[in-house]
């Protein structure tokens, strides 16, 4: 199976010199495995059209995206590349933080224009998953604009089919 791959055979695999097998590709293998069972999609029932999704790149980078609503009631969408990995000491176990962006200054359809796509520091949020669960995620978030924070909790939509997460 997949986790007796990933962290049983390989590191045999190096410590037998095979060739291609690196650390490198080890740590990055078991990366995609450990973050990879809190990849999906995440929302709160109560708040419609309101969630998060997050997605492991093959590099092992998480990245997320969350679609919610300004002040206003009008829809945005925000994306961030997790930045857990420069914290010293680390981050507990199934915490990330995403400095995030907020995409603005095009149109959508045929007047889309990728030159017009500004990028504008929206604030941070810090995802949080309890020890041993996968199916809820707390999202904490701080606005920059004007510093305004809060707190929602998320429960698992979907996941990927090769998580370990049991569903929900």
């Amino acid at each position: 199976d997949l986790l007796t791959g990933v962290f049983t055979l390989t590191p045999l695999a190096l410590i037998d010199g095979r060739p291609g097998v690196t650390i490198g590709g080890i740590l990055r293998n078991w990366t995609l495995v450990l973050i990879g069972n809190f990849a999906g999609a995440f929302f709160d029932p109560a708040r419609s059209g309101d969630g998060v999704f997050l997605h492991v790149l093959t590099n092992g980078m998480p990245i997320l995206f969350w679609y919610t609503f300004d002040d206003s009631g009008q829809p945005i969408w925000l994306i961030g590349q997790d930045i857990s990995n420069e914290f010293s000491p680390p981050l507990p176990f199934g915490t990330m933080i995403f400095p995030m962006l907020q995409p603005v200054g095009t149109r959508f359809g045929p007047d889309f224009n990728p030159g017009a796509v500004q990028r504008r520091a929206w604030g941070s949020v810090t995802l949080s998953f309890a020890p041993g669960a996968c199916n809820a995620v707390t999202l904490g978030w701080n606005r920059r604009a004007d510093n305004a924070t809060g707190t929602l909790n998320y429960t698992r939509l979907t996941r990927p089919n090769a998580s370990r997460c049991a569903s929900p």
